[in-house]
């Protein structure tokens, strides 16, 4: 025997959980997962757990090997041994690299109020408020140097650019790491180039030194 109207389907009532599965999943909520996660192993202990087992390989050849093959266990051991302190110390300069890196995009991101003041100049530079030119260093007709009025203004322009020129020295120097720089720092460095261009270009006349800022300028022509 048939159950209500002919055609339809009976239909249940709702049961205890029915809303939690209708409800739309947050993509943002951590799904639970009986998964084990095993942590990364940094490169420099797997190739030192490698590097243990065949130095007692070699040992344990050369305490067996007839004489005329311990010196060739002994040179290989050595050649061993000198690889893996090559890679080490190649390994802590990466490190080292990245460590500085990673100081100059800290500064930038949480810079002191002297810091921000810079900052805010370069965006009225940037809205068009503030002409940079007019905070750079002129010559009288007597060839003496004359000072902007605002001198505020200027020391910040300075402040930033030697913060830029800091960046890359030690980015050309290779005493910070170059891809880390350029993907965090790439937009920053090449806008406060461009805008403070006629500054610089300025400075550079007054203070007829072509090499104001050259790393700054040199880094940003090898990034483009």
């Amino acid at each position: 025997m048939q159950l209500g109207r002919p055609g339809w389907r009976h239909r249940r009532g709702p049961r205890p959980g029915d809303e939690a599965k209708d409800a739309p999943k947050d993509i943002n909520m951590p799904r639970k997962t009986n998964e084990i996660r095993i942590p990364a192993i940094p490169v420099i202990w797997i190739v030192f757990g490698l590097f243990l087992p065949l130095e007692g390989v070699l040992l344990w050849a050369y305490h067996n090997a007839p004489d005329n093959w311990k010196e060739t266990i002994i040179f290989g051991a050595t050649i061993i041994g000198g690889a893996f302190a090559l890679y080490s110390h190649m390994k802590h300069i990466d490190e080292t690299r990245s460590k500085a890196a990673q100081k100059l995009i800290e500064r930038w991101n949480n810079p002191s109020a002297e810091f921000e003041l810079m900052k805010d100049t370069l965006r009225k530079v940037n809205a068009g408020t503030l002409d940079v030119t007019s905070v750079m260093l002129t010559r009288a007709a007597n060839g003496a140097i004359v000072l902007p009025a605002d001198m505020p203004a200027r020391n910040r322009v300075v402040g930033l650019l030697g913060f830029c020129e800091e960046v890359a020295l030690l980015v050309r120097t290779d005493d910070a790491d170059n891809e880390l720089i350029r993907r965090i720092l790439y937009g920053v460095l090449k806008r406060t180039y461009e805008l403070y261009l006629p500054w610089i270009e300025g400075e550079r006349k007054a203070a007829d030194d072509e090499d104001l800022y050259i790393e700054l300028e040199e880094l940003i022509k090898h990034w483009k």
